[in-house]
C-alpha cells in the first residue's frame, strides 16, 4: 500500500504547493502588495508548510484504509461490525496484482531506468539550455515576457494597460505567473525559459499515480511516468516559454485526481484540496482551462455520484465543496479580473454564444497559416491522425506536426484502442471503472481543444496512453502467461525505451544546436536580436538605444515589430518601455524626456511616419529597413531643460 499512498501523496503535496504559490502571489498582486524577494521567500515557506500538510493529509487517508483492511479496524468508525460479508460502505480489497517472474522483473527494472535516467538527463540539458540560451520563441518575444516585464515594472502581478496594442499580455497566465514568481524568488532572469520544466514532476507523478489507478503495480507505473519524455514537442517546447508543456502537466494532474476522486471510496478531504487546486492550476493556465474547468468538475461530480451512490453523498459534498473553493482560490483569479477589467471573462477573446457576441474581444480561430496544406485537405477528425503519423518530421520548438512521437503512435494509442476492447469483453471492475472514466473525460476534453493536430495542443492525451500501456505490458509479462507472450511484452518495453531515447536525442540535439555560433566550440549562443533580426544591432544609434534605461515607442505596424521589444523587455527590471498615441502631443513628449526618456523607436511601416511633434522634438532620427517590408525609425530627443 506504500507504494500505492506516496506518489499519490507526492503528486496532491506538489500540486497543492503550485496551487498555494498562485494564492499567496496572485492574492497580494490584488490588494497592492509588492512581490520582492522577501515576500516570495516568505509566501514559498507558506506554502510549502501548507503543501505538507495536504501530502501528509492524503497519506494518512490511504494509510486508514490499509489498516481498515488488514486489521478491521477503521479509523474514523472505529472497529468493523462482524457480519458475514462486507457492507456496502466497506472498503473493496483491490486484486492482487500478477506475480511477475524474476527475469521480466529484472527488464522491467532495467526498461525503467534508462527511460528514468534519459528523462532527468535531458530535463538537465534542457535547463541548462533554458539558462544559457536567450528567448528565441515568437510567442515568448510577442507578449509573455512583455508580460512579465509589465508585472516587474508595478513589482506585483496585475491589470496590463500600458502595452495597449499586444491584448494577450492579460490572457489568464498562471504558468507565466509562476516563471515571474521564481524570478522575484532568485533574482535571476536566465530561467525565464525554464518555465515549464517546473511542472514536469507534476506529470510525471500524475502518469504514477493513473498508472496504479489501473491497477500496474511494482515499477510499471513509473515506467509510464518516465516515457512522458516520448513526445519531442514535450522536448522541445520544454526550454521555450510556450506554455503547452506545463499545462499538460496540469491537465494530466486534474484527470488523473478526477478519477481517483471517482473511483477510490477511502479518498478523503486531502484528495479532494488537491483535486481542487489541480483543476485550479488549469482553470488559470491558459485560455482553454476555462473551458476545461467545468468539464473536470461536472465529470468528478458524476462519476462519484455513480461510484459512491446517493447514500454516502452527504458526507462527500462538504469535501468537494472544500475542493471547488480551492479551485476557484487557485485559478478563478484570471476570468474575474477579465470580467471586471473588461467585461469578458474569457479576454482577450470573444464571448460568443450563436451569434450572439456577449463581449467583444478576439474572434479566435487557430490561424490558417499554422496548418500544412496537405494537411488542411484530410477532414478534421483525420487531421490528428494524419498529423501524428509524420513521425519522422522535424520536430523544432514550433513545429505543428509530429510532435506526440513514435511512443504515442506505435504503442501509447494502440494501448487505448486495446485496453479498451479487452475491457468491453472482460476485465477486473478495479481497472474498468478509472479506464472509461477518464476515456470518457479525455474525450470531453479532446471536443473542446482547438486544433487537435497539433501535438502541442495535446500533450496531455498521454495521462490515459502511457497508463494503458504500462497496464498492459504488466499483464503480458505476468508469471500467469504463456512464455511468449512474457517475450514479446519485455521486448516490447526495451523497444520502446530505446525509440523514445533515439528519438528524444535527435530532438535535444536540433534544440541544444539552435542559435549556437558555428565559430565557437562552447557553449556560446547568438542574441535574440542577432536570431530574429539580421544585423539590426548594427545600424547607427541602435547601440544607444539598447542602452537606454527609459525608452519610448509607437503603435506596432510590422508583424515582427513586437518580437523587438519582447526582447528590449529583458532584463524584465532594467528599461520602462513608454507606449505613444499615434498623435501624441508636444505636452505628453515634454513629459516624457522629464522622466528621462531620450529615444522613440517608430514603427514607420507602410507610411506610419512619426507625428510632427515628434519630429521637431528629434535631434537625431535613424532610418532602417529590416526585410522587405518593416521600416524603422529610432529618433532622438533632445535632452529636457533642467533635467538631471
Amino acid at each position: 500500500m506504500n507504494g500505492r499512498r506516496t506518489p499519490l501523496a507526492l503528486l496532491a503535496g506538489l500540486v497543492a504547493l503550485f496551487g498555494a504559490i498562485q494564492i499567496l502571489a496572485l492574492g497580494s498582486g490584488a490588494i497592492g502588495i509588492a512581490l520582492t524577494q522577501a515576500t516570495a521567500s516568505l509566501f514559498v515557506l507558506v506554502s510549502v508548510l501548507l503543501a505538507g500538510l495536504v501530502a501528509y493529509r492524503v497519506w494518512c487517508e490511504y494509510a486508514h484504509a490499509h489498516a481498515a483492511r488488514s486489521t478491521g479496524w477503521d479509523a474514523a468508525r472505529g472497529p468493523a461490525p462482524a457480519t458475514a460479508g462486507p457492507t456496502p460502505q466497506a472498503p473493496q480489497a483491490a486484486p492482487a496484482p500478477p506475480r511477475p517472474t524474476r527475469f521480466s522483473h529484472f527488464v522491467a527494472l532495467l526498461a525503467g531506468a534508462v527511460a528514468l535516467g534519459w528523462l532527468l538527463y535531458a530535463g538537465y540539458r534542457l535547463a541548462e539550455l533554458a539558462y544559457l540560451r536567450p528567448t528565441y520563441d515568437w510567442d515568448g518575444l510577442y507578449y509573455h515576457i512583455p508580460a512579465m516585464h509589465a508585472w516587474a515594472q508595478m513589482g506585483r502581478i496585475a491589470w496590463i494597460d500600458s502595452i495597449p496594442d499586444v491584448p494577450y499580455v492579460n490572457f489568464p497566465m498562471a504558468i507565466e505567473a509562476h516563471t515571474f514568481f521564481l524570478q522575484r524568488l532568485l533574482q535571476t532572469d536566465r530561467l525565464l525559459d525554464a518555465g515549464n520544466l517546473w511542472y514536469w514532476p507534476i506529470g510525471f507523478l500524475a502518469l504514477v499515480v493513473f498508472s496504479r489507478q489501473l491497477g500496474a503495480r511494482g515499477l510499471w507505473p513509473y515506467l509510464a511516468g518516465a516515457l512522458m519524455i516520448g513526445a519531442p514537442t514535450l522536448i522541445g517546447q520544454s526550454a521555450t516559454n510556450y506554455i503547452d508543456v506545463a499545462f499538460a502537466a496540469c491537465v494530466m494532474a486534474a484527470v488523473g485526481l478526477c478519477a481517483v476522486l471517482a473511483a477510490e471510496r477511502r479518498a478523503g478531504l486531502g484528495t479532494a484540496l488537491a483535486w481542487g487546486a489541480a483543476v485550479g492550476l488549469v482553470l488559470g493556465g491558459k485560455g482553454s482551462g476555462i473551458a476545461f474547468a467545468p468539464v473536470l468538475l461536472l465529470a468528478t461530480l458524476i462519476g462519484m455520484r455513480l461510484r459512491h451512490g446517493p447514500q454516502s453523498w452527504s458526507r462527500w459534498l462538504p469535501r468537494l465543496a472544500l475542493g471547488g473553493v480551492v479551485m476557484l482560490l487557485v485559478g478563478a483569479y484570471w476570468p474575474l479580473r477579465g470580467l471586471l477589467e473588461a467585461g469578458n471573462p474569457i479576454h482577450p477573446i470573444e464571448l460568443r454564444i450563436g451569434d450572439w457576441i456577449v463581449a467583444e474581444g478576439i474572434n479566435y480561430v487557430v490561424p490558417a497559416g499554422t496548418m500544412p496544406d496537405w494537411l488542411a485537405a484530410h477532414p478534421p477528425l483525420l487531421r490528428p491522425l494524419v498529423a501524428w503519423l509524420q513521425t519522422d518530421a522535424p520536430i523544432h520548438g514550433f513545429d505543428s506536426i509530429g510532435g506526440m512521437g513514435y511512443v504515442w503512435i506505435l504503442a501509447a494509442l494502440p494501448a487505448i484502442l486495446l485496453l479498451t476492447v479487452l475491457l468491453l469483453a472482460r476485465g477486473p471492475s478495479a481497472t474498468r471503472r478509472p479506464f472509461f472514466f477518464a476515456l470518457a473525460l479525455t474525450v470531453a476534453l479532446l471536443m473542446l481543444q482547438p486544433a487537435l493536430w497539433w501535438a502541442r495542443y495535446t500533450l496531455w492525451l498521454t495521462i490515459l496512453g502511457l497508463p494503458a500501456l504500462a497496464y498492459l505490458l504488466q499483464r503480458m509479462t505476468s508469471a500467469s502467461r504463456a512464455p511468449l507472450l512474457q517475450l514479446l511484452g519485455l521486448l516490447g518495453a526495451l523497444a520502446i525505451v530505446a525509440l523514445v531515447v533515439w528519438e528524444g536525442q535527435r530532438t535535444l540535439a536540433w534544440e541544444r544546436a539552435h542559435g549556437r555560433r558555428d565559430e565557437e566550440a562552447g557553449a556560446a549562443y547568438h542574441s535574440a536580436t542577432e536570431m530574429q533580426f539580421d544585423r539590426i544591432d548594427q545600424e547607427p544609434g541602435f547601440d544607444t538605444l539598447f542602452a537606454a534605461e527609459r525608452i519610448a515607442r509607437s503603435h506596432y505596424v510590422a508583424p515582427v515589430t513586437p518580437l523587438l521589444f519582447g526582447i528590449l523587455s529583458q532584463p524584465l527590471d532594467r528599461r520602462e518601455i513608454h507606449v505613444l498615441p499615434d498623435a501624441v502631443t508636444r505636452e505628453q513628449l515634454e513629459r516624457l524626456r522629464a522622466r528621462g526618456v531620450r529615444w522613440v523607436f517608430w514603427d514607420a511601416t507602410g507610411g506610419h511616419a512619426p507625428p510632427p511633434p515628434l519630429r521637431e522634438l528629434a535631434v537625431a532620427d535613424h532610418v532602417f529597413l529590416l526585410g522587405e517590408e518593416a521600416v524603422y525609425r529610432a529618433l532622438e530627443l533632445s535632452e529636457h531643460n533642467g533635467a538631471p
